[in-house]
């Protein structure tokens, strides 16, 4: 879907002036969509940020959701498209040498967004819960993932395929977690002259583990004491995951875990601090579950064979509404920092944590891989069988 689709919709040749109007109207959303999120997407607000009438912008979109499809179709997606190539071009995996200083350059980039890769991260993840968005989401990044990373048995072999997933999938999660606090003192240079001998060096695909961590399909258990509390807990995620933070409201959270929206408030002041406490409690319970049920194929097949398996295993398709649950809580987090203080202060205790236990590693290195867990996370949503790929070709080589 391309904005001419859009507008105008009398299939006549734009004017000038109707040209100068589309790029307002999507200068705009861009804006509103980098700063504010997808909850202050709404026409009126877009209309006076452009300086235009609403019904200037009603005329070429329709709706919201179509206007968030253009915004991303002819604004974000370019961009998005121009980073993740270099990406490949400068680790080798396109025509071409691999480039460890320019991969660096790439990275440091993807770690420090601009306005149109953070608008087009918001876009990309609101894509999980509206049509029009999903449509262009598929059209384009998913277009683009059946090029680079579904083998076709010639050029593209399964090893180059997941390759490339590899790197799309640390390209991608740089930019998701761009907003992380403290990340302006990150170089990424020294990870990129590191990750170019292990592209280099692929292993044979090998026949992985079959466990498929049943963790990551029970409830959360949150153990708080209060069998109400956890319930509620629970019911914010699901729905969350289902309908968005925006889509849901407090009555139905409440009716799901079977309560009244009465006991939901006398625990909660709001539906944000009720989700605050949902997801960072969810954070501090899943990356230590993550962590004990890699230890237990670790110990019998090594680091790289483990990490293949925990890929394999968030990106499975029956797995879409738990990795909607946990991209909406990064999302949310971008637009309310007692979320973001909250989700990142789990995630650096647990660092702290494993630094002490192994002083040798770095906190790039934590960092990227932090990235690069949520970044497969956000890969399904536009190629659902990238999950099949043998990511051990490059975990292994990797990790050992």
């Amino acid at each position: 879907m391309s904005f001419d689709d859009q507008a105008p919709r009398s299939g006549r040749r734009s004017s000038p002036r109707s040209l100068r109007n589309n790029e307002a109207l999507l200068d705009a959303t861009v804006e509103i969509a980098a700063t504010d999120g997808w909850a202050a997407l709404s026409f009126l607000a877009v209309s006076e940020r452009a300086g235009l009438s609403r019904r200037t912008l009603q005329s070429r979109f329709g709706d919201p959701s179509h206007l968030m499809a253009a915004a991303w179709t002819e604004r974000a997606w370019p961009a998005f498209h121009n980073l993740f190539e270099r990406s490949l071009l400068t680790a080798g995996l396109l025509d071409g040498d691999a480039d460890a200083a320019a991969l660096g350059e790439v990275l440091n980039e993807a770690a420090r967004p601009g306005q149109v890769l953070l608008a087009g991260s918001e876009l990309m993840l609101v894509a999980q819960f509206d049509v029009p968005m999903k449509t262009a989401l598929l059209q384009t990044l998913g277009d683009a993932l059946q090029q680079w990373c579904v083998p076709d048995g010639r050029r593209v072999t399964r090893t180059l395929a997941a390759q490339r997933a590899y790197i799309l999938g640390a390209t991608l999660g740089l930019v998701l977690f761009g907003r992380r606090p403290g990340i302006e003192s990150y170089d990424m240079a020294v990870e990129a002259q590191l990750l170019i001998p292990v592209l280099a060096a692929p292993t044979k695909p090998a026949r992985l583990p079959s466990s498929r961590m049943p963790h990551l399909d029970r409830d959360v258990p949150f153990g708080t004491g209060d069998s109400t509390t956890d319930a509620l807990l629970q019911s914010a995620l699901d729905l969350v995951g289902t309908n968005g933070f925006d889509g849901t409201r407090t009555e139905s959270i409440a009716r799901r875990a079977g309560v009244s929206e009465g006991a939901l408030f006398a625990r909660y002041s709001s539906k944000l601090e009720l989700f605050r406490d949902a997801i960072a409690r969810q954070v501090a319970i899943g990356v230590r579950a993550n962590t004990e049920a890699n230890d237990i194929i670790r110990a019998t097949h090594g680091w790289g064979i483990a990490d293949a398996v925990m890929f394999r295993e968030f990106m499975r398709p029956s797995r879409a509404h738990q990795r909607a649950v946990t991209l909406e809580g990064l999302r949310v987090s971008w637009h309310y920092p007692e979320v973001m203080q909250a989700t990142m202060s789990e995630l650096d205790a647990f660092l702290a944590q494993e630094m002490e236990a192994d002083p040798s590693r770095r906190a790039t290195e934590y960092h990227l891989g932090y990235a690069q867990g949520t970044g497969i996370l956000a890969l399904p949503l536009a190629l659902e069988s990238i999950y099949q790929l043998p990511y051990d070709v490059v975990s292994v080589p990797d990790l050992g």
